[in-house]
């Protein structure tokens, strides 16, 4: 089995990393987002997400049990993450830039990358897949495209858009730099 194509809708989001890959420990990451699915709520998403997993690791893995770390769909009551209590979520990277879109499908330019923030609300594409290689056996996740759909309560408390940092500054007449 290829990789499955998966619709999120309304999901949150956290971790997005669509402009730039992050860098850990002087190393590069990739692109990607993690997708939270309540657990109540989303319940109906959430079988249909595990279900398409079940599928490809019987016939991609030939039906190997994997330890959960190895597996794109994590229960968040065992991440030790307080913002993933009462949730699924879904693990996605991608070594390629994923699609980032607004309300009329039309690509977004990075000058507007501050509206998906860890928190909001999103549509995101996700590929699934069995990884079965010399690098090991893994269900991945895949980000594909992602979309805002609306604000909710960021994660780390801080979210600012870029016009409410930049707000109080004055123009200073100088060609001083204090920096330089």
């Amino acid at each position: 089995m290829s990789e499955v194509h998966v619709m999120l809708e309304n999901v949150r989001v956290s971790f997005p990393h669509l402009w730039k890959k992050p860098v850990f420990h002087g190393q590069e990451g990739s692109y990607g987002a993690r997708f939270l699915f309540n657990k109540d709520a989303d319940a109906k998403k959430i079988s249909e997400v595990k279900s398409v997993l079940l599928k490809l690791r019987n016939e991609g893995l030939k039906g190997i049990e994997l330890p959960p770390d190895r597996i794109c769909l994590r229960d968040g009551d065992k991440s030790g993450r307080a913002e993933y209590a009462g949730c699924w979520v879904l693990h996605s990277n991608s070594d390629k830039r994923p699609y980032v879109v607004n309300q009329r499908n039309e690509r977004v330019e990075e000058a507007e990358q501050d509206k998906i923030y860890a928190g909001c609300r999103v549509n995101a594409k996700v590929g699934l897949w069995a990884m079965n290689n010399q690098w090991g056996k893994r269900l991945n996740g895949k980000l594909i495209a992602i979309q805002f759909e609306g604000d909710d309560e960021p994660f780390d408390g801080h979210h600012v858009s870029e016009e409410e940092a930049l707000s109080g500054f004055a123009e200073r007449e100088t060609t001083e730099d204090m920096f330089g």
